[in-house]
Protein backbone atom coordinates (compact mmCIF):
# COMPACT_ATOMS: atom_id res chain seq x y z
CA UNK A 1 0.00 0.00 0.00
CA UNK A 2 1.37 3.68 -1.16
CA UNK A 3 -0.07 6.85 0.69
CA UNK A 4 -1.60 9.25 -1.83
CA UNK A 5 -1.56 12.67 -1.58
CA UNK A 6 -4.64 14.38 -2.83
CA UNK A 7 -5.24 18.14 -4.40
CA UNK A 8 -8.85 19.10 -5.87
CA UNK A 9 -8.12 22.34 -8.02
CA UNK A 10 -9.87 24.21 -10.98
CA UNK A 11 -8.28 22.63 -13.62
CA UNK A 12 -9.00 19.34 -11.83
CA UNK A 13 -7.73 16.43 -9.07
CA UNK A 14 -4.29 15.54 -8.66
CA UNK A 15 -2.99 12.98 -7.06
CA UNK A 16 0.74 12.07 -5.95
CA UNK A 17 2.77 9.17 -4.21
CA UNK A 18 5.87 10.45 -3.10
CA UNK A 19 7.62 7.20 -2.72
CA UNK A 20 6.95 6.39 -6.17
CA UNK A 21 8.09 9.87 -7.44
CA UNK A 22 4.51 9.16 -9.62
CA UNK A 23 1.34 11.75 -10.43
CA UNK A 24 -1.56 11.74 -12.65
CA UNK A 25 -4.62 14.16 -13.40
CA UNK A 26 -7.91 13.52 -13.64
CA UNK A 27 -12.09 14.51 -13.20
CA UNK A 28 -12.12 11.85 -10.35
CA UNK A 29 -10.28 10.57 -7.81
CA UNK A 30 -11.23 6.71 -9.20
CA UNK A 31 -9.63 8.30 -12.84
CA UNK A 32 -6.54 9.62 -10.83
CA UNK A 33 -5.97 6.16 -8.36
CA UNK A 34 -6.38 4.43 -12.46
CA UNK A 35 -3.71 6.53 -13.64
CA UNK A 36 -1.39 6.14 -10.79
CA UNK A 37 -1.42 2.59 -11.02
CA UNK A 38 -0.97 2.35 -14.66
CA UNK A 39 2.06 4.95 -14.19
CA UNK A 40 3.55 2.71 -11.05
CA UNK A 41 3.45 -0.71 -13.18
CA UNK A 42 6.52 -0.96 -14.65
CA UNK A 43 7.95 -0.06 -11.26
CA UNK A 44 6.45 -2.43 -9.30
CA UNK A 45 7.21 -5.32 -11.64
CA UNK A 46 10.77 -4.28 -11.31
CA UNK A 47 10.43 -4.67 -7.79
CA UNK A 48 8.81 -7.94 -8.12
CA UNK A 49 11.28 -9.35 -10.52
CA UNK A 50 14.14 -8.06 -8.29
CA UNK A 51 12.34 -10.13 -5.70
CA UNK A 52 11.42 -13.09 -7.14
CA UNK A 53 15.16 -13.34 -8.60
CA UNK A 54 16.86 -13.09 -5.14
CA UNK A 55 13.87 -15.30 -4.10
CA UNK A 56 12.71 -12.32 -1.17
CA UNK A 57 9.89 -12.33 0.47
CA UNK A 58 7.51 -9.69 -0.54
CA UNK A 59 8.28 -6.90 -3.02
CA UNK A 60 11.83 -5.14 -2.79
CA UNK A 61 11.50 -1.28 -1.99
CA UNK A 62 15.85 -0.43 -2.30
CA UNK A 63 18.08 0.69 -4.74
CA UNK A 64 20.08 -1.59 -7.00
CA UNK A 65 22.50 -0.51 -5.47
CA UNK A 66 21.95 -1.57 -1.83
CA UNK A 67 22.47 -4.96 -2.30
CA UNK A 68 25.13 -7.27 -1.96
CA UNK A 69 27.40 -8.34 -4.69
CA UNK A 70 26.20 -11.81 -4.63
CA UNK A 71 23.05 -10.44 -4.81
CA UNK A 72 24.00 -8.66 -8.17
CA UNK A 73 25.52 -11.32 -9.69
CA UNK A 74 22.52 -13.22 -9.08
CA UNK A 75 20.36 -10.55 -10.56
CA UNK A 76 22.11 -11.30 -14.42
CA UNK A 77 19.49 -13.96 -14.23
CA UNK A 78 16.75 -11.58 -13.75
CA UNK A 79 13.81 -12.08 -16.30
CA UNK A 80 14.09 -8.54 -17.27
CA UNK A 81 17.04 -7.42 -19.13
CA UNK A 82 16.75 -3.79 -17.66
CA UNK A 83 17.42 -5.12 -14.26
CA UNK A 84 20.24 -7.55 -15.46
CA UNK A 85 22.06 -4.82 -16.94
CA UNK A 86 21.48 -2.19 -13.98
CA UNK A 87 23.18 -5.17 -11.93
CA UNK A 88 25.81 -5.03 -14.37
CA UNK A 89 26.54 -1.67 -14.19
CA UNK A 90 27.02 -1.85 -10.09
CA UNK A 91 29.46 -4.97 -10.47
CA UNK A 92 31.32 -2.91 -12.78
CA UNK A 93 31.76 -0.16 -9.56
CA UNK A 94 32.69 -2.97 -7.32
CA UNK A 95 35.21 -4.46 -9.71
CA UNK A 96 38.18 -2.52 -7.99
CA UNK A 97 37.00 -3.49 -4.47
CA UNK A 98 35.69 -7.54 -4.58
CA UNK A 99 36.80 -10.23 -7.04
CA UNK A 100 33.57 -11.56 -8.77
CA UNK A 101 35.98 -14.38 -10.96
CA UNK A 102 34.56 -17.12 -9.27
CA UNK A 103 30.71 -15.76 -9.89
CA UNK A 104 31.46 -15.37 -13.28
CA UNK A 105 33.34 -18.87 -14.14
CA UNK A 106 29.92 -20.31 -12.49
CA UNK A 107 27.69 -18.02 -14.66
CA UNK A 108 29.89 -18.79 -17.96
CA UNK A 109 29.41 -22.77 -17.03
CA UNK A 110 25.87 -22.71 -16.41
CA UNK A 111 23.74 -24.94 -18.61
CA UNK A 112 20.53 -25.07 -16.57
CA UNK A 113 19.49 -21.75 -15.81
CA UNK A 114 16.57 -20.43 -18.58
CA UNK A 115 17.78 -17.29 -18.57
CA UNK A 116 21.50 -18.31 -18.62
CA UNK A 117 22.03 -16.55 -21.68
CA UNK A 118 21.43 -13.06 -20.64
CA UNK A 119 23.55 -13.18 -17.91
CA UNK A 120 26.23 -15.39 -19.91
CA UNK A 121 26.53 -11.94 -22.18
CA UNK A 122 26.40 -9.35 -19.33
CA UNK A 123 29.49 -11.30 -18.00
CA UNK A 124 31.01 -11.04 -21.80
CA UNK A 125 29.80 -7.70 -21.88
CA UNK A 126 32.01 -7.07 -18.93
CA UNK A 127 34.89 -8.87 -19.20
CA UNK A 128 35.69 -6.52 -22.47
CA UNK A 129 37.73 -4.45 -19.78
CA UNK A 130 39.04 -8.09 -18.20
CA UNK A 131 42.05 -6.49 -16.55
CA UNK A 132 39.31 -4.58 -14.21
CA UNK A 133 38.27 -8.48 -12.77
CA UNK A 134 41.22 -10.81 -13.44
CA UNK A 135 44.32 -9.65 -11.67
CA UNK A 136 46.22 -12.69 -12.02
CA UNK A 137 47.36 -14.74 -14.91
CA UNK A 138 45.54 -17.46 -13.35
CA UNK A 139 42.37 -15.83 -13.11
CA UNK A 140 42.96 -14.42 -16.81
CA UNK A 141 43.58 -18.32 -17.78
CA UNK A 142 40.50 -19.26 -15.64
CA UNK A 143 38.15 -16.94 -17.14
CA UNK A 144 39.29 -18.12 -20.64
CA UNK A 145 38.87 -21.65 -20.10
CA UNK A 146 35.22 -21.10 -18.84
CA UNK A 147 34.13 -18.80 -21.84
CA UNK A 148 35.88 -21.82 -24.34
CA UNK A 149 33.86 -24.16 -22.34
CA UNK A 150 31.27 -22.04 -23.04
CA UNK A 151 31.67 -21.95 -27.12
CA UNK A 152 32.78 -25.76 -27.92
CA UNK A 153 29.32 -27.38 -27.11
CA UNK A 154 26.78 -24.37 -27.34
CA UNK A 155 23.53 -25.61 -28.86
CA UNK A 156 22.47 -21.90 -30.01
CA UNK A 157 23.26 -18.46 -29.78
CA UNK A 158 20.54 -16.87 -28.24
CA UNK A 159 21.23 -13.26 -27.44
CA UNK A 160 24.18 -13.34 -29.44
CA UNK A 161 26.12 -14.90 -26.43
CA UNK A 162 28.48 -17.68 -28.16
CA UNK A 163 29.66 -14.72 -30.72
CA UNK A 164 30.32 -12.20 -27.79
CA UNK A 165 32.51 -15.25 -26.72
CA UNK A 166 34.20 -15.19 -29.64
CA UNK A 167 34.47 -11.08 -29.93
CA UNK A 168 35.51 -10.77 -26.64
CA UNK A 169 38.61 -13.33 -26.59
CA UNK A 170 40.07 -12.70 -30.19
CA UNK A 171 39.33 -8.47 -29.75
CA UNK A 172 39.78 -7.72 -25.96
CA UNK A 173 41.38 -10.48 -24.36
CA UNK A 174 43.95 -10.90 -27.47
CA UNK A 175 46.52 -12.82 -25.37
CA UNK A 176 48.11 -16.14 -25.66
CA UNK A 177 45.68 -18.01 -23.44
CA UNK A 178 42.55 -16.37 -25.69
CA UNK A 179 44.86 -17.22 -28.85
CA UNK A 180 44.62 -20.91 -28.02
CA UNK A 181 41.10 -21.17 -26.93
CA UNK A 182 39.98 -19.80 -30.08
CA UNK A 183 42.00 -21.94 -32.34
CA UNK A 184 41.16 -24.98 -30.32
CA UNK A 185 37.57 -23.48 -30.93
CA UNK A 186 37.77 -23.80 -34.75
CA UNK A 187 37.23 -27.48 -34.34
CA UNK A 188 34.96 -27.79 -31.44
CA UNK A 189 31.54 -29.37 -31.61
CA UNK A 190 29.51 -27.14 -32.14
CA UNK A 191 28.90 -25.45 -34.78
CA UNK A 192 27.48 -22.33 -33.04
CA UNK A 193 31.07 -22.57 -31.30
CA UNK A 194 32.96 -23.01 -34.73
CA UNK A 195 31.40 -20.17 -36.58
CA UNK A 196 32.36 -17.56 -33.72
CA UNK A 197 35.74 -19.10 -33.33
CA UNK A 198 36.25 -18.14 -37.12
CA UNK A 199 34.98 -14.66 -37.03
CA UNK A 200 37.08 -14.43 -34.09
CA UNK A 201 40.63 -15.04 -35.24
CA UNK A 202 40.65 -12.85 -38.05
CA UNK A 203 40.54 -9.95 -34.97
CA UNK A 204 42.97 -11.85 -32.85
CA UNK A 205 45.76 -11.54 -36.35
CA UNK A 206 44.91 -8.46 -36.12
CA UNK A 207 46.63 -7.71 -32.60
CA UNK A 208 48.72 -11.23 -32.41
CA UNK A 209 50.04 -11.11 -36.37
CA UNK A 210 52.60 -13.75 -35.22
CA UNK A 211 49.61 -16.64 -35.16
CA UNK A 212 49.07 -15.77 -38.56
CA UNK A 213 50.60 -18.84 -39.99
CA UNK A 214 49.15 -21.13 -37.17
CA UNK A 215 45.19 -19.44 -37.37
CA UNK A 216 45.49 -19.85 -41.94
CA UNK A 217 46.46 -23.53 -41.16
CA UNK A 218 43.74 -24.06 -38.90
CA UNK A 219 40.96 -22.69 -40.76
CA UNK A 220 42.21 -24.66 -43.92
CA UNK A 221 42.39 -27.75 -41.95
CA UNK A 222 38.72 -27.26 -40.73
CA UNK A 223 37.27 -26.68 -44.39
CA UNK A 224 38.67 -29.59 -44.97
CA UNK A 225 36.74 -31.92 -42.67
CA UNK A 226 33.59 -29.23 -42.19
CA UNK A 227 30.34 -31.16 -42.65
CA UNK A 228 28.80 -27.59 -42.79
CA UNK A 229 28.60 -26.20 -46.46
CA UNK A 230 28.28 -23.19 -44.93
CA UNK A 231 30.89 -22.85 -42.35
CA UNK A 232 33.10 -24.89 -44.69
CA UNK A 233 32.89 -21.40 -47.34
CA UNK A 234 33.78 -19.22 -44.05
CA UNK A 235 36.18 -21.31 -43.16
CA UNK A 236 38.15 -20.80 -46.40
CA UNK A 237 37.10 -17.25 -47.09
CA UNK A 238 38.50 -16.16 -43.41
CA UNK A 239 41.76 -18.31 -44.44
CA UNK A 240 42.43 -16.22 -47.73
CA UNK A 241 41.45 -12.80 -45.78
CA UNK A 242 43.91 -13.66 -42.85
CA UNK A 243 46.53 -15.00 -45.01
CA UNK A 244 46.10 -11.74 -47.49
CA UNK A 245 46.27 -9.52 -44.89
CA UNK A 246 42.70 -7.87 -45.64
CA UNK A 247 41.30 -5.32 -43.43
CA UNK A 248 37.54 -6.38 -43.73
CA UNK A 249 36.47 -10.04 -43.51
CA UNK A 250 33.58 -12.03 -45.35
CA UNK A 251 30.51 -11.39 -42.55
CA UNK A 252 29.49 -14.81 -41.11
CA UNK A 253 27.07 -17.22 -41.84
CA UNK A 254 24.04 -17.15 -40.24
CA UNK A 255 21.98 -20.40 -40.42
CA UNK A 256 18.36 -21.20 -41.92
CA UNK A 257 16.70 -22.08 -38.60
CA UNK A 258 18.24 -18.58 -37.37
CA UNK A 259 16.37 -16.25 -39.54
CA UNK A 260 13.20 -15.00 -38.44
CA UNK A 261 9.83 -15.74 -39.97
Amino acid sequence: MYEVQWAETEHGIFGRVIDLWNEAKGSSREEVLHELEKGAAPWLDRMDCISSTLGLTGRYHGLIRGLTSAQLAALLFAQDRDIAFAALTEIEKRASQLSFNDAFIAILRDECHPNRRTAQWCVLDMLEDYRAFCKTDSEVQSIVDAILALMMNAPDDYARTIYKAGVVLGGHFCNEPAARALIACIDAPSRIGRRSAMHAVFHLVEWLPHHRTEVVAALQNAAQKESEPLLKEFALSQAADIDSGAMEHKEEPVFPEEVSA
